[in-house]
């Protein structure tokens, strides 16, 4: 018995073995994850073959970490959405993204529209000849962002055998996918009617129309009105499921020029706990306000939020350990009197406000040239972090005694013609104001994110205000200390213990670059 059944394991194990040989490999359905520390991405089929109908399904599936979040087609001021390049590719025609439903989220103090922890996207894609095997590869430019924004890039491969197709393991997830993107309008859910009105520097979109179903934590997204970004809408019940829905503008056109007119069209995508729709409109001629817009914030309140904010931002990692430093210069030069100090914190502060002042006219510009403006946003660019980081990599440096650090001869040629004092006088304290506020701009969206909003939203008046109030906020210890120099003599006279503070500073700083 025991010889009979080795016999018999020895002809399946070689039967099996046999076909093998013929089975051919397993065909792949799906492409290696593309994976960095925030993100990972994969192309995958529903399919596992071209088969015969010349139109196959995919799904681009992203996976985030935890809370990170990326972004939607029509993402907001602040960020873009995923773009997919196909180049080097076989066989392919066109490519269309189905976009699941998205969900409107805060990125640093900015509203933002997309998706949290991942999406699947599902892609249909057309074939050139659906009877010739097909080669997939799409390099996808996508950005994740948290407390922080990083750009990504995924390059996903995959091949496709011709032949007939049969589904693959994805298929259904694909699917999926798919039904969770907002249905076409119709079936007692559509729009009626959309204006805007308002102030043209400040309009709110108002949409009617109907639903099938009771609205539920409803909001809706809007895209292809250039230039405009719409707040989070309230919903008013007008009865017998219609509804009225009101969103303020967040951004809008600074030329009067590139006003939405009555008849442009764009989508709006309505979603709720119950359902989501989907439909292609046009303006109506503006109307009256319903009810009186004097509820919202005015430009006093966000002022004042821009100054505390400012203020606030002193005590935060990116700009701690240059206000000390600038506090450890007063101590190293105390003995050049009152008006020394005096004029050097002045300086400083002059850099922080026209620094300021500069950022607001960027912003203008950008904002006339039709270009999305997000407070940060220079940050999401690996070339600037980098700069900034060796930036305070040399100032760490410079503090731990490895080299001394002095401004070029220009700027210090014009501190000595304005202060007396050479190099070391209102040309580097100028420039402390202006590191300050580069460093200031990640750290800044919590506290101020929404008079930024509100600033980026408005003319230019209000932007030169709102950029103005935040420079003072962040300027206010300099200033105090440049109209009461005899703070700074509060402060322990000079000794050995200096050299144990640089290099505490010095740490401190490396960790901000670090950061």
């Amino acid at each position: 018995m025991p010889l009979f059944n080795s016999r018999l394991l020895f002809r399946v194990v070689g039967l099996i073995a046999l076909a093998s040989l013929f089975a051919g490999p397993a065909k792949a359905v799906e492409s290696a994850w593309d994976a960095t520390p925030e993100a990972r991405a994969r192309l995958l089929s529903a399919v596992d073959a071209t088969g015969s109908d010349g139109e196959l399904r995919f799904g681009i599936e992203f996976v985030l970490k935890d809370g990170w979040k990326t972004y939607w087609r029509a993402p907001g001021p602040q960020g873009y959405p995923p773009n997919l390049d196909w180049d080097g590719s076989d066989n392919i025609a066109s490519a269309e993204i189905t976009w699941p439903t998205p969900k409107r989220f805060t990125i640093l103090g900015f509203d933002s529209i997309g998706y949290t922890g991942g999406v699947l996207l599902p892609v249909t894609v057309k074939l050139q000849d659906p009877r010739k095997a097909a080669r997939f590869k799409l390099t996808v430019d996508y950005l994740t962002c948290a407390e922080v924004c990083v750009p990504q890039t995924a390059t996903l491969a995959l091949n496709l055998p011709a032949g007939p197709a049969k589904p693959s393991k994805h298929a259904f997830a694909i699917d999926k996918a798919r039904g969770q993107a907002p249905a076409p309008a119709g079936a007692g859910s559509t729009l009626s009617a959309a204006w805007l009105t308002g102030p043209a520097d400040q309009p709110a979109l108002v949409v009617e129309g109907s639903a099938s179903a009771a609205l539920s934590k409803a909001d809706f997204f809007v895209d292809g009105l250039p230039g405009y970004f719409f707040g989070a809408p309230t919903f008013e019940d007008l009865g017998d499921g219609q509804f009225r829905a009101t969103a303020k503008a967040l951004e809008a056109p600074l030329e009067a020029i590139d006003y939405a007119k009555p008849g442009a069209e764009f989508s709006v995508t309505l979603a709720s706990a119950n359902l989501s729709f989907e439909q292609r409109t046009a303006l109506g001629p503006p109307r009256a306000a319903a009810a009186s817009s004097s509820g919202g914030p005015g430009l006093l309140l966000m002022l004042g939020i821009a100054l505390l904010g400012g203020l606030i931002l002193n005590v935060m990692p990116c700009v701690l350990p240059v206000l000390a430093i600038k506090l450890m210069g007063a101590l190293e030069h105390a003995s050049a009197g009152r008006a020394a100090v005096r004029r050097g914190f002045a300086a400083s502060a002059a850099g922080i406000i026209v620094s300021f002042l500069v950022l607001a006219g960027l912003a203008i510009g950008l904002k006339s040239a039709g270009v999305a403006v997000g407070w940060g946003i220079q940050f999401q660019q690996p070339i600037f972090v980098g700069a900034m980081a060796m930036v305070m990599a040399l100032f760490a440096a410079n503090l731990w005694g490895a080299f001394e650090i002095e401004a070029p001869d220009a700027v210090g040629r014009a501190g000595a013609g304005l202060s007396g004092t050479g190099k070391d006088g209102i040309g580097n304290s100028f420039w402390t104001g202006v590191l300050a506020t580069a460093l200031a701009t990640p750290c800044s969206a919590p506290f101020v994110g929404s008079a930024l909003s509100f600033a980026l939203s408005r003319g230019s008046g209000e932007i030169l205000a709102i950029f103005a109030a935040m420079g003072v906020g962040l300027a206010l210890p300099y200033l105090l200390t440049a109209l009461f120099p005899a703070v700074a003599r509060i402060l322990p006279r000079p000794g050995a213990w200096m050299n144990i503070v640089r290099r505490v500073l010095a740490v401190a700083v490396a960790l901000t670059g670090a950061w």
